[in-house]
């Protein structure tokens, strides 16, 4: 799958809108002065979810971001999981 990436620059951070070239899923990863990486904003339409698109998208941020930390907020618990196993970091 390819990825469409749009730098934003924002006053204190700058972020990339990930999007796949068919509008399938997209992400928010966010850059801080202090160094955190945030993702955010995750979503995969709901014919496509279960396909794999998700984690495509998730290793294209990885690329991205290096061996960076990323640091994550999930919406409930399998979620969860699925980040630590990946490597994140859960926040609040």
């Amino acid at each position: 799958m390819e990825f469409l990436k749009i730098r934003c620059e924002w006053k204190d951070y700058y972020d990339y809108r990930i999007m796949a070239n068919d509008a399938s899923c997209h992400a928010r990863v966010s850059f801080f002065q202090d160094g955190q990486i945030i993702v955010s904003d995750l979503f995969v339409v709901k014919e496509k979810r279960c396909k794999g698109l998700a984690t495509e998208l998730l290793n294209e941020i990885d690329m991205l971001v290096g061996n960076r930390e990323i640091s994550i907020v999930p919406s409930n618990n399998w979620q969860k999981e699925w980040y630590i196993k990946r490597g994140y970091k859960i926040v609040k």
